[in-house]
Order: structure tokens, then C-alpha cells, then sequence
């Protein structure tokens, strides 16, 4: 059994719908990715400047305090970075498996079809699966975060909200 490419075809922006939403999933996904790397980095100077303190002898309780919740941020980040960019590799093949499957609309049988939208349908969802476990490593990791949602965070352990 074929599927009849003129019911899909109708108009000739169809086999696009297909592939705008893990197009759009792909871009921000990158866009989190370089937010995370952005704050990376910013984790990655605290630590730079926290070793030129510690060079200088100014070691403290609250000095120690700071490095380990940079440490635990840098952690969570890298954590965060990684789901991220499954999610990243989730969207972008799911955007591929979609074009493969509009190219091939005409040439191939109805099975095939159904497979490759079954294929690009799974990886969708573990975009999104990755995606939020991604986000739920990189949030706490702001600071604002603390202070507005949270009593404890992971980050900030020691800053306690009062209501």
C-alpha cells in the first residue's frame, strides 16, 4: 500500500510543516547550549580568580564557602551541557529524518513513511527529554533562582530565603 503523495502535496509548503517544529526545537536548543557554555565560562574566570586568591594566602571559611559552590555550579553545568546537547543531536536528526521522509513522500511505501515519521516523532521526544532534564540542571544554577523560587538551592546551599 502507497500513500498517495496528492493528499500530502496539496500545497507545496506541506512536507515543510513537517520539518519547522524540530527545526525551531534545534534552534533553541542552541541557543540554551550557548547560554550554558556562556555561564561555563563565567564559572571557569570565578575559579581563575579564586586561584590567584589562594596564591596570595587570603584562605578563609567563607573564601572555601565560594570555591565549593562555583565547583558544585561548574558541575551542574557540565551535566546541564551535556543533556543539552543530546537534546541538540535529538532535533537536529529529528529535522533530518522529517526532510528524508517529505523527500521520499512519492518513491516510497506507506510503511517506510510510517517508520521514518515514527523515527523523527522518538527523537523528538528525547530532545525534549533531554531538554528538560538539561533545564532542570542548568535553573538552579542561577542566582536569582534562589532568591525568587527556592529555599535551598544546589549552587547556593547556604542562602536561605526568609518569607
Amino acid at each position: 500500500m502507497t500513500m498517495d503523495p496528492s493528499t500530502v502535496l496539496q500545497s507545496p509548503f506541506a512536507p515543510l510543516t513537517f520539518v519547522v517544529a524540530p527545526a525551531l526545537l534545534t534552534n533553541a536548543s542552541s541557543v540554551l547550549a550557548m547560554s550554558t557554555v556562556n555561564r561555563m565560562v563565567r564559572a571557569h574566570d570565578r575559579m581563575h580568580a579564586f586561584f590567584a586568591k589562594s596564591e596570595a594566602g587570603e584562605l578563609s571559611k567563607f573564601f572555601n564557602a565560594q570555591v565549593d559552590r562555583v565547583e558544585k555550579q561548574a558541575a551542574l553545568l557540565l551535566r546541564a551541557l551535556h543533556s543539552i546537547y543530546v537534546a541538540l543531536a535529538a532535533f537536529a536528526c529529528a529535522t533530518l529524518v522529517t526532510l528524508v521522509g517529505a523527500g521520499l513522500i512519492s518513491a516510497v511505501p506507506a510503511i517506510w513513511l510510517r517508520g521514518l515519521a515514527g523515527l523523527g516523532i522518538a527523537l523528538g521526544f528525547v530532545g525534549g527529554r533531554r531538554t528538560c532534564r538539561g533545564l532542570r540542571e542548568f535553573i538552579p544554577c542561577h542566582p536569582s533562582f534562589c532568591s525568587q523560587y527556592s529555599r535551598r538551592s544546589r549552587c547556593y546551599p547556604n542562602a536561605t530565603i526568609s518569607r
